[in-house]
Order: structure tokens, then C-alpha cells, then sequence
């Protein structure tokens, strides 16, 4: 079977008007797409420079560049892998979804 023939058939399907309520739910679930997107690349940019800086820090303090004291390094450590446990969480959560998680406590039957 051809691509053509494909989309045809996929196409075909699609309904092609759309009711005023259904362009309206459209545009604000496509703005609430966009909102979500800006602020998931700002996190993540943030946190990138965040552990940049950090690298920064080591490297420097490795050539005696800086002096900081041991403690101090340590937080920043311990500080940089709690981002990337949280990076790593998140995007878990956003390949899985938010509502297939189980034993959420949760229920949705009501009581009589």
C-alpha cells in the first residue's frame, strides 16, 4: 500500500469542522502545551547551570584556584546530586504520567 493511500485512509476519519467550543478547548490546551514546555526547558536550563557551576567549583578548587573548606564541598555535592535525582524524577514522572501511577491513595467511587 502506498503512503497516499494511507493517509487517505487516516484522513478520511478526521473530522475537518471543528465547533466553537471544541477550537476554544483546542487553543487553551495548545497555550497550556506551550506554558508547560517554556517552564520544563527553563528547569532543566537551570539546573544545567547550577550543576555546571558546581563542576566549575571542583575543577577549580582542584587546581588551588579557590579555597573553599571541605565541609562546604561536601554540601555542594551532596547538593548537585539532588539535582540530578530530581531531573531524573521528573522526567520519569513525565514519560509515565502523572495518573498511571499506582497506590496514589485515590479513589474515584463515591460513597452512598
Amino acid at each position: 500500500m502506498s503512503d497516499d493511500k494511507r493517509l487517505n485512509l487516516i484522513f478520511n476519519h478526521v473530522k475537518t469542522e471543528l465547533t466553537p467550543e471544541e477550537v476554544i478547548y483546542s487553543l487553551k490546551e495548545y497555550g497550556r502545551m506551550g506554558l508547560l514546555e517554556f517552564l520544563t526547558k527553563g528547569l532543566f536550563w537551570l539546573f544545567a547551570a547550577c550543576i555546571a557551576a558546581a563542576f566549575v567549583l571542583f575543577f577549580l578548587q582542584g587546581f588551588g584556584k579557590t579555597s573553599l573548606p571541605e565541609s562546604v564541598l561536601n554540601k555542594i555535592a551532596y547538593l548537585t546530586i539532588g539535582q540530578v535525582v530530581a531531573v531524573i524524577l521528573l522526567i520519569v514522572r513525565g514519560l509515565l504520567g502523572a495518573g498511571s501511577q499506582k497506590g496514589s491513595g485515590k479513589t474515584t467511587k463515591k460513597k452512598p
